[in-house]
């Protein structure tokens, strides 16, 4: 019974800050959709970004499973003490996903119109013209988002997998509000609102990556272990 308590209470360590960190990013990307539809040209702006987010999460998919591989090949490296060797599989995992998402972010630059078409509502030829001519700019900029997320899907689920939960979760709760929310509220009412607030997604992405990586450079995490 003392056994199953302490595990339990593992799980919960562990697990709650993990789920935590997605649910903070969910609702910090509802609340960018929720001032999308508020813009001025609120209904194609609003088509444009489900359409560029739909995409995003089908062509992150593969890197989360790689991303997923490195937690459990971290944690299990680290439960050997073999922390260089957790070091340079979470870096391999950054070079097969950067690979990967280089790839078909190219797609996204080069042939936008066969995302578009998987979406196309003939029901509505107006709105359709609007969302076709923003949309393939949002994917553009979802090309460059995904190259940065590529990296930060590695680092943070390795400091994950070594158990440093708290931290990413810490992060997930406090920079996309400054760096994406907000600003893209301040420019509701700017002619060019959605590419722009769009581009403040990018530095989310960028400002998320850069600080998981230096705390994965510090190495702190190499100390830690889910297995005590």
């Amino acid at each position: 019974m003392v056994v199953g308590y302490k595990l339990v209470k593992q799980f919960l360590k562990y697990g709650l800050p993990s789920g935590l960190q997605w649910a903070l990013e969910g609702l910090a990307f509802t609340v960018f959709l929720i001032i999308m539809g508020r813009l001025n040209n609120g209904e194609a702006a609003l088509a444009s970004s489900s359409i560029a987010v739909t995409v995003m999460m089908l062509s992150v998919l593969p890197s989360m499973g790689i991303a997923q591989s490195v937690l459990t090949l971290v944690g299990q490296k680290l439960g050997e003490k073999k922390s260089e060797e957790a070091a340079i599989l979470t870096w391999d995992g950054v070079k097969i996903s950067f690979i990967y998402i280089a790839l078909v972010a190219i797609t996204f630059w080069t042939i936008p119109e066969f995302y578009l078409s998987w979406f196309k509502n003939e029901g509505n030829p107006v709105l359709w013209m609007q969302v076709s001519e923003l949309a393939p700019k949002l994917l553009g900029v979802v090309a460059v988002f995904t190259i940065f997320d590529s990296i930060y899907l590695n680092i943070s689920f390795a400091l994950k997998g070594a158990g440093d939960t708290k931290f990413v979760s810490l992060v997930a709760l406090i920079v996309p509000w400054p760096v994406m929310v907000l600003p893209t509220f301040l420019l509701k009412e700017h002619p060019n609102a959605v590419v722009l607030s769009w581009c403040f997604v990018i530095l989310y992405s960028l400002t998320l990556t850069t600080i998981l990586t230096l705390r994965f450079k510090q190495g702190k995490w190499k100390e830690m272990s889910v297995i005590h």
